[in-house]
């Protein structure tokens, strides 16, 4: 992660923090109102009190839960391949204006604020919504899954079904090549045999995958090649496209031949979300696996893939 990427997660937890804090605020303000009426009532207000009190506690640790389990994610993700750019359409100059003056605003309130303008601190609080609700969207819109869930987890049961692991977090610990294998979405592993999988499927698009939409995976691989050699361990990566509700473009086939690309084309009326759900044997899960993807269990019980299947299922 980059000393700005790490920079604008800070300021994303923020968003939260401040609406809970103008939660607090506003539930402040009816407590003073409410108080209010009660003296003019001659209704005493001190279990008010004691409930407001609670009730900000209450906000303040919500807030900070959801702010630790917020950054824990985006520091320390237990899930996924590689660190793909957090905030891809963020620079330092980008945030450096909109900073410099959220900075001066918060200041200018601050100074007010001491000087006894209680309600300065609401508008600390606006300002700190303001400048962090862009970079909180952006957080969680580049957060979202490359490939329909239904597809991911079918895929993962049947890779397990046929004797694989599957690779919960894959990183090599340096930045750059952790950029380039993030083109992945699920690893999976059997006595050596390493499957690096992307999916294309039809929530991104309904055109035909083209070559361009592979040409990352083989410097993908390389770069996980190349990590695994500083750490002297010896590893077969085979890349692998699979589609979904998406047919591959006659020169994606021509590139996936050239670079050993695993292309499966799974059809789009593949009980996926059925099989993800458990709702098959296991002697159908890998039927399932042979057919779709190409891999499968050998007399020996060890994990395998198979080549030459032609379209409608896996072409190496």
């Amino acid at each position: 992660m980059t000393n700005l990427e790490k920079f604008l997660v800070v300021i994303a937890a923020l968003f939260g923090e401040s609406a809970v804090a103008l939660l607090v605020v506003a539930a402040f303000g009816l407590f003073r109102l409410f108080s209010l009426l009660f003296v003019k009532a001659g209704i005493s207000t001190r279990i008010l009190w004691y409930v407001a009190v609670a009730i900000a506690c209450f906000f303040l640790l919500v807030s900070l839960g959801m702010v630790g389990e917020f950054l824990q994610e985006a520091f320390f993700p237990k899930t996924g391949v590689g660190n793909a750019p957090l905030f891809p359409g963020f620079t330092w100059r980008k945030v450096a204006l909109p900073g410099f003056l959220g900075l001066v605003a918060i200041a200018v309130l601050g100074l007010l604020a001491y000087f006894g303008w209680s309600y300065a601190y609401v508008g600390m609080i606006l300002v700190l919504m303001i400048a962090s609700a862009p970079v909180s969207a952006a957080f969680n819109r580049d957060k979202a899954p490359t490939s329909d869930p239904p597809v991911f987890e079918g895929v993962k049961a049947l890779l397990v079904a046929s004797g694989y692991q599957i690779w919960g977090r894959v990183q090599t610990g340096e930045l750059v090549l952790d950029r380039l294998i993030a083109v992945f979405d699920l690893v999976a592993e059997k006595d050596g045999n390493t499957l690096a999988i992307q999916f294309k499927t039809s929530a991104s698009s309904s055109e035909p995958v083209t070559w361009m939409e592979a040409s990352a995976l083989p410097t993908a691989v390389r770069a996980i090649n190349r990590s695994a050699e500083k750490q002297q361990a010896k590893i077969g990566i085979h890349p692998m496209l699979v589609l979904f509700g998406r047919t591959a473009d006659p020169s994606l086939r021509a590139f996936a031949k050239d670079e050993s690309i695993g292309l499966a084309v799974v059809p789009s009326d593949a009980p996926l979300e059925g099989i993800a759900k458990g709702e098959f044997t296991p002697e159908e899960l890998r039927d399932f696996a042979r057919n779709y993807l190409g891999v499968g269990i050998d007399a020996s019980g060890t994990g395998q893939t198979t080549p030459g299947l032609t379209a409608g299922s896996t072409a190496w």
